[in-house]
């Protein structure tokens, strides 16, 4: 885990998400980097007001295999 700049994981996000999350995005983000084998690596980005991370991609050396934003949440 590393800890990163609040813009560069909204840089990440989807802008419409962001739009709505507004006051819940504290100042405290990080990129969670995950080794999978063979040069394959899952990098999260996550902001401690948000239940889950805003973006998320596997890739290896050469090729990113799978992108995934949250793009909703409860209201609770």
């Amino acid at each position: 885990m590393t800890r990163i700049n609040t813009e560069d994981m909204k840089a990440k996000a989807d802008p419409a998400f962001m739009a709505r999350a507004g006051a819940r995005v504290s100042p405290d983000s990080s990129l969670v980097e995950i080794s999978q084998g063979a040069g394959v690596v899952e990098s999260q980005y996550w902001n401690a007001g948000l239940p889950w991370c805003v973006y998320g991609e596997q890739s290896d050396n050469t090729f990113t295999s799978r992108r995934y934003w949250l793009v909703d949440m409860g209201s609770n």
